[in-house]
């Protein structure tokens, strides 16, 4: 996208790596760990798609926004990259609690498994304190000033995500729909 833009990346490496063990290493060897009788069902590439291209469409569109925000002028280069940071891992926190709901092997009497809800909360709280103790170590922008454009960013996400959701789960099905219909 910055390529075909002509726009510098905005994030720095050692960002990256906050996103990447906070909301992507951690959560995945946790999760790995956890036992799971159930086997796949459906479609594994479709289930995959329908799961992961609401999320990263979401991260797109944020950063993109985030981009036109900079581009002209109305947040700084510093608070540019730190906001893609945040809506980036932002976007990965929402994944983990869409996780969170039980399986239906676990016989739970509660919506959600309490591993996967912890493990969710865990990270959130992982991920607030590298934006805020550690956010010398990574390169983030005070908060403070910027803190209305977070709280923007958390709803934008969350909409995005939401709507995009139950359009390719709208989409998805409506084909197989069609083709069991065939």
């Amino acid at each position: 996208m910055f390529l075909l833009l002509g726009e510098a990346y905005p994030f720095q490496p050692i960002q990256m790596s906050l996103i990447g063990s906070i909301t992507i290493g951690l959560p995945s060897f946790v999760l790995a760990l956890e036992p799971n009788k159930e086997r796949i069902k459906g479609d594994f590439l479709k289930n995959v798609i329908v799961k992961a291209m609401p999320l990263g469409l979401t991260v797109v569109l944020n950063i993109f926004t985030l981009a036109i925000l900079n581009k002209y002028e109305l947040i700084t280069e510093e608070q540019y990259s730190s906001l893609c940071v945040i809506g980036t891992g932002i976007c990965g926190i929402i994944l983990l609690f869409t996780l969170a709901k039980a399986r239906k092997s676990e016989n739970s009497k509660l919506p959600v498994s309490i591993f996967r809800l912890s493990l969710a909360i865990v990270i959130t709280i992982l991920f607030t304190l590298g934006l805020t103790v550690l956010n010398w170590w990574f390169n983030i922008a005070p908060l403070m000033p910027i803190i209305s454009l977070i709280i923007r960013l958390i709803i934008l996400s969350i909409v995005n995500f939401a709507v995009l959701s139950l359009v390719f789960q709208k989409v998805l099905l409506k084909k197989e729909k069609r083709n069991s219909a065939l």
